[in-house]
């Protein structure tokens, strides 16, 4: 589909420092501390977002590459 913006998300634009816990062995205190730097009211306002573009997207019958 042509002009068809892609929904992938970067880690910047969910408000998620990088790195997280991926690249922790085992559990560390360190994933706390990632968890707590969170940008929460960020993030809270992205799936807000998305969850619009799906209601409408689904209303709309755009179903995109699930139209298979």
């Amino acid at each position: 589909m042509a002009g068809m913006k892609t929904m992938a998300m970067t880690m910047e634009e969910l408000a998620i420092p990088l790195p997280l816990a991926s690249s922790l062995p085992g559990a560390s205190s360190q994933i706390g501390e990632s968890w707590h730097a969170i940008d929460w009211r960020k993030v809270h306002q992205n799936v807000r977002r998305l969850q619009v573009r799906i209601v409408k997207a689904t209303q709309e019958e755009r179903w995109g590459v699930f139209d298979k």
